[in-house]
Parts: structure tokens; C-alpha cells; sequence
């Protein structure tokens, strides 16, 4: 018996008025907005719920009939009664009232070829997919766009175990859903209001906005593997942030014309299959390097987590915006309310005082060390900004790692301090922000600054030779800042061995000499301290030394273990380097008494 005969219940098919003309004269028509002309009365919760206690198994379909007679499991139909499908659809209800209708947003685009034939739309409760025999949706059904959808008289069930609304088709002797016509799905759909494309960003277990789009931000390692945690998270749309691709800058995302390749995404603890057809428009790009933050559909494939991206958008990577090379408090500042995330790097310079709910002063900060409020602190481009116009709220969320460690009120001590944050750009008590997800210890890092000692004006110098810059002038300069030929005054208190100033940093003159500890140094750096006794980079900055140049002749700590603890002047450039802020091109150096 072949199911697959169409139903029409008379909901009306929304039209859109069209007018064309010559005539230079005619008055442009409004807008149309489009009405929905029945209501929800289920939601997509209640549906999904429906069909797990209905059956456990990984394929079947239930013929969804009205509020009365429930449903009827496709396998027990008569299989010889070619005409039972028909009688029981006659049977149905007409009055939409009664029917099984359920309303959403669309969350999926089928614009890069990756999303084939099927809508995914999500409520305040849950999200679905609609299986529709229908190519190029997104011309029609936009991302945003909320419409109300007659399940009545179609399918609901399972393909592969992930629960979907469609037709019926019949694998292996099994009863599956499969696609609805798209003719079924014009008529069992009707839009409602235009699309609205604004999302809201929530943490993986928080409660899910009763309107609107929302994206929920998770780990891999959040992945449900229980049923209810399964169900409650199938087509959902989801951001992963901080991950990298296993095979990141060596294979594309999948082969020509395939039905789809899987690549591997992971945060280093835990991972996730990223499923990417070889119709997509971006299939043979490269995996992208690095970390970034990728966006998509969750799927449930036989047992396995897979994530559909919708376009290649959804994967940010951007080589700016990374933990290794953060934006700038202006930068960040200019991406702000665009659903953008990424990692931005400033000096804790104050927070906002109690009871202000938007901030349209500088007086509305405390710009210090003396806090009211334990559950934000501002950053700006350098540590003595006091502008709020320039510079950014960064939400502490309650119980985590980053309010423990960052907020004033109980660490006074991060003043002055470099802070990099991963969060979503978005506005913060009226001005620039930045939210991150969790607060974990992986959102952040504290580092370099002033410390226990806030740098002040007094302590930066103004770069002559007479008035040298310091080094804590040096460490709050913005990363775009290439001041050249600028002097710094310091002491020689180490040097950098091999790339990394975190493994690579030697607080002393030593090297043995079969050269294992040198490994990778060649008088080619040296570390410039605040004072004699430094031992970090919290008070001190690496000083890179040209190949041939007489400085690093006369101060690279190899050839000079003497050098060790001088107290210098060198004149350079401020630049980027190991990933901070540096001086290098070195052309002079001074000793001081």
C-alpha cells in the first residue's frame, strides 16, 4: 500500500499580493503582513513527548489524527485496505480547533545546500524538524519567520531515532517518517508576522525564552545521553565556542557530491561530528585552524550526536577574535549587538556603581579599585582609561570561576590588570559589553598589569631617553599600537627559550652547556623587568634583539651571562610578539647607575 495521498483541511493558503507596473507614477503598495488564521494549541514539548512514550524503537511513524481519536501507529494499518489511510483521514475533525497545532520560529536555512528538504522550528519549550519534500525553502520561509503548523492528518515518529514531523515510508519492512509533499506543507502551514532574526543567547540548562529565536551555548561534553535529555535537545539550534577542528588545515569539509562526511570537533576534553553534505556551497573549504566558535543544527543520527551547519557563517574562525589574538576593547566595542563572540582583551580600569541600571556618565563608574558590586568589572584599551565610551562592562556570572577571581569587590588586588574574556558582544547596562557563557576557568585569563600596584600616570614615562617609558606603559598600549623609536627602562631579568613566553621563560642567566636549557635561544631576546627581583610577566615584558645588531652583542644573556640583573635603557619600537606586547628593532642601550 502506497501512503503517501494528500489531506486538505481548508486552511486557507496565505497569498501575497503582488503589483507590478509601468507607470513611473504608481503609488507603492504596503506592506502585506502576513495573519495566521488558526492558533497553537500544543507545543512542540508536548509533541516530542507524544511520540517517545508512544514507541522506543528508531524508526517508526504515528498517523496524527485529531485531539479525540489520538493517533494510529502506522504499522497496524491494514496493509491490504488500500483505502483504510483515506477512511481514517475522511474521519478526522474538520474544525482546525481540535487538530494537533503546534507554532514556531524557523531556525534552518537550506540556502548553502546543507540542510536538505527540511524545516527546523523551535518554541519556548522545544524544536522540531518538519521533513518537506521541498527545495529552496529559504526563498520562502526565512530564518525568523514564525508559522503555525497543522500536525493533524500527517506524521510524527522517528528516522535514525530522531523525532521529526512528515509523511510516511516504509525501510526494511519498518514504518519510518519520511517527506511530507511539499503541497502538504503549504497547506498544513500558515505564517505568521514577519521574520524577526534577533536571537537570544542562553547557557546549556537555562530556562529557554518564552518568544523569540534562542541559541543555547554548550559544550561537547554537555551532550545529553539520556532519552529525555536526547529529546529535549534534537533540532535545537546550539553554538560550541572555543573549539578546534581534529583535521583543521588539511581536509575540507567534505567530497564532491557526497551524501556526507563527517569531521570532528572538539574543546580537548570532549567532541562532536560535524556532518557536511558534498552539495554543500562549501564543501571543499578547507577546515578552518585554530579555535574558534561553530554554530548549527543538533541532529541524532542512529545513536550519534551530529551538528549541521547552516552556512559556512556558522563557523567563526576568524583569525582575529581567538584566544591567541583577542580584539581590542575598540574592536570589540564595534561588534557589538551582531550575535558576535569572540574573545577580547582590556585592563580592569573600575565597575559600575550600585543601583545604575544604564550608564550614561563617566561618573556612573568607579574607576578604581573600590568596588560596590562583586558582579562586573569594566575594561578599558589601556589602565588609566576613564572613558566609558571606550570601554566595556564584562558580567561576572554568579558561582563562577571568573567572578571569584576578577571581581573588585573581593579581589581589589586585578586593578590595573590584563583581562581576556570570551563572551558575546552585546550591551551591558546600556553601554558596550561583553557576556561570557559560563565564567569557567577557560573564558579567561587574568594577566599582566598593574597588579597589587595600579598603574598611575607618574609611572609611565613619556619614551625619551631623559624620560623613558616603563614597563607597565608598555604592557597597557593598545595591540594596533606600533610606537617607533621610543625608549624603556628596565632590568634584564631573563630570557625566552623557544616560543612561548608560558613554557618558554627563564627567570635567570643559566644555561648548561650541552645547551639543553638554551635549546632555541640565541641571544635573540632578552626579559625587561619592572624591578630587579621580577619573576613574571604580571611586572615585566619580553625585549626582542635583531640578528647582528650590537645590542645583541653586547646584552643577549647566552653570549653575556653577565648582562643578567643590568639595569638598562634601550630604544626600540612597541610592537607584538609571543603573542603580548614588546619592543623590539632594539638600536641602543644605555646602562644605568
Amino acid at each position: 500500500m502506497k501512503l503517501t495521498k494528500k489531506i486538505y483541511f481548508g486552511l486557507g493558503l496565505m497569498l501575497a499580493g503582488i503589483l507590478s507596473g509601468c507607470q513611473a507614477d504608481m503609488d507603492t503598495p504596503d506592506l502585506e503582513i502576513p495573519k495566521a488564521t488558526i492558533e497553537a494549541n500544543t507545543t512542540i514539548a508536548e509533541l516530542k513527548e507524544m511520540a517517545a512514550k508512544a514507541s522506543t524503537d528508531e524508526n517508526f511513524a504515528l498517523l496524527m489524527l485529531d485531539k479525540e481519536k489520538g493517533y494510529v501507529n502506522a504499522s497496524n494499518l491494514n496493509k491490504n485496505d488500500e483505502n483504510m489511510l483515506d477512511n481514517l483521514r475522511a474521519g478526522i475533525n474538520p474544525d482546525p480547533a481540535t487538530h494537533y497545532v503546534i507554532k514556531g520560529r524557523i531556525i534552518s536555512s537550506d540556502a548553502s545546500g546543507n540542510i536538505y528538504q527540511a524545516l527546523y522550528i523551535q518554541d519556548g519549550t522545544d524544536a522540531i524538524t518538519l521533513s518537506v519534500r521541498k527545495q529552496s525553502t529559504y526563498n520562502e520561509y526565512r530564518i525568523g519567520q514564525e508559522i503555525v503548523f497543522d500536525v493533524t492528518g500527517l506524521f510524527l515518529g522517528k528516522y535514525a531515532g530522531l523525532i521529526q514531523i512528515g509523511g510516511v515510508d516504509v525501510y526494511n519492512g519498518s514504518y519510518q517518517v519520511s517527506f511530507m509533499t511539499g503541497e502538504d506543507f503549504m497547506l498544513h502551514s500558515q505564517k505568521n508576522g514577519l521574520p524577526d532574526q534577533t536571537v537570544t543567547y542562553i547557557n546549556f540548562g537555562e530556562q529557554r525564552p518564552s518568544e523569540g529565536l534562542y541559541c543555547t551555548v554548550m559544550k561537547p561534553s554537555q551532550l545529553p545521553t539520556t532519552t529525555d535529555g536526547i529529546i529535549n535537545m534534537t533540532s535545537q539550534l546550539v553554538e560550541f565556542r572555543n573549539v578546534t577542528f581534529t583535521d583543521g588545515g588539511v581536509l575540507p569539509f567534505s567530497e564532491y557530491q557526497s551524501s556526507g562526511v563527517n569531521r570532528t570537533l572538539t574543546d580537548g576534553t570532549s567532541s562532536i561530528i560535524v556532518r557536511t553534505s558534498g552539495y554543500a556551497t562549501f564543501y571543499n573549504r578547507i577546515l578552518p585552524e585554530g579555535t574558534g566558535t561553530v554554530r548549527g543544527l543538533l541532529s541524532y543520527f542512529n545513536g550519534t550526536w551530529q551538528l549541521l551547519i547552516r552556512t559556512y557563517a556558522d563557523v567563526m574562525f576568524d583569525s582575529k577574535g581567538n584566544r591567541e589574538d583577542p580584539y581590542t576593547c575598540e574592536e570589540a566595542i564595534g561588534l557589538q549587538n551582531d550575535s558576535h563572540t569572540g574573545w577580547v582583551r582590556g585592563f580592569i580600569v573600575g565597575s559600575v556603581k550600585t543601583g545604575v541600571s544604564e550608564v550614561t556618565d563617566n561618573d556612573q563608574i568607579i574607576w578604581g579599585a573600590d568596588a560596590e558590586r562583586d558582579n562586573n568589572v569594566v575594561i578599558g584599551p589601556t589602565a588609566n582609561t576613564k572613558n566609558y565610551k571606550e570601554c566595556l562592562i564584562v558580567t561576572l556570572p554568579q558561582g563562577s570561576a571568573l567572578r571569584q577571581n576578577v571581581n573588585l569587590l573581593d579581589n581589589p588586588g586585578v586593578y590595573g590588570k590584563e583581562l581576556s574574556v570570551s563572551g558575546l558582544f552585546e550591551t551591558v547596562s546600556g553601554m558596550a559589553g561583553v557576556s561570557p557563557v559560563s565564567g569557567a576557568s577557560d573564558e579567561f585569563e587574568l594577566g599582566a598589569g598593574g597588579g597589587d600596584t595600579p598603574v598611575v600616570p607618574g609611572e609611565m614615562g613619556s619614551g625619551t631617553e631623559e624620560d623613558p617609558y616603563t614597563i607597565y606603559y608598555i604592557k597597557q598600549t593598545a595591540a594596533t599600537d606600533t610606537q617607533a623609536d621610543i625608549w624603556v627602562e628596565g632590568w634584564i631579568v631573563g630570557y625566552i627559550n623557544g616560543g612561548s613566553i608560558d613554557t618558554g621563560a627563564q627567570w635567570s642567566a643559566t644555561m648548561v652547556s650541552d645547551d639543553t636549557s638554551g635549546d632555541g635561544y640565541n641571544n635573540n631576546n632578552l626579559i625587561l623587568g619592572a624591578t630587579k627581583d621580577a619573576k613574571s610577566f604580571d611586572n615585566a615584558i619580553p625585549v626582542k634583539l635583531r640578528a647582528g645588531s650590537a645590542v645583541r652583542t653586547a646584552l643577549g644573556l647566552r653570549a653575556n651571562p653577565g648582562a643578567y640583573l643590568m639595569h638598562v635603557k634601550l630604544k626600540g619600537n612597541i610592537n607584538k610578539g609571543f603573542g603580548v606586547r614588546v619592543v623590539d628593532q632594539v638600536t641602543e642601550y644605555k646602562t644605568v647607575d
